[in-house]
């Protein structure tokens, strides 16, 4: 029996991680386009915005100390907050990937027995079905952006509709990309796909 190599799982892996990104690039890019128009629609602005009360007007303290203290306190923050945003932005794609694993995972586990019918499965059953139900969120997840840009025929949005669809196609097809050198790494290097984020 052939021993997997940690580099094979890693690389594999690694493509997985960057098409759970592309995923949420495609999710992000129709959230983009069609959430304007959908919020700009009157019913859902009742829905979503309180009805206005009084106002009462606030006065803000001003503020006549020495202006070199109230600088170096701004530049301190400033430098913090900036500190903070490259920190997350480093730990971000990790992070995302992370969660993207956990929720297919989840979702994986809690849909086992609904497509079993609760019948009980030996363990290899229920990996190879755990497998085949990834593989279907995964496809799903980038599907379905794709079929939700439709509704930009419907609603009137400030892009070219051909654009609109350039750009969800083409990134729905660079995450089917991704996800398909995941497999196609794995299966040359006989890593069994249970072991694939």
């Amino acid at each position: 029996m052939r021993k997997i190599s940690p580099k094979s799982l890693k690389l594999a892996n690694a493509f997985g991680g960057l098409g759970y990104l592309s995923v949420i690039f495609q999710w992000l890019w129709t959230a983009t386009i069609l959430l304007p128009s959908i919020l700009s629609n009157q019913s859902v602005k009742n829905f979503i915005t309180p009805t206005p009360a009084t106002q009462h007007s606030v006065t803000l303290p001003r503020f006549d100390g020495d202006s070199f203290i109230l600088m170096t306190i701004a530049i301190i923050f400033t430098a913090f907050i900036l500190a903070l945003t490259i920190l997350v932005l480093i730990r971000l794609p990790g992070t995302l990937v992370e969660v993207s694993k956990k929720t297919v995972d989840t979702a994986v586990r809690s849909a086992v027995p609904i497509v079993t019918h609760h019948k009980q499965l030996s363990p290899k059953q229920q990996r190879q079905i755990s497998v085949q139900l990834k593989i279907v969120m995964k496809l799903t997840g980038i599907i379905l952006p794709v079929v939700l840009l439709l509704l930009v025929l419907f609603i009137p949005v400030p892009l070219d509709v051909r654009i609109i669809f350039l750009i969800g196609v083409l990134s729905a097809a660079i995450s089917l990309i991704w996800f398909l050198l995941q497999y196609s790494t794995a299966k040359i290097s006989k890593t069994k796909y249970t072991r694939l984020i």
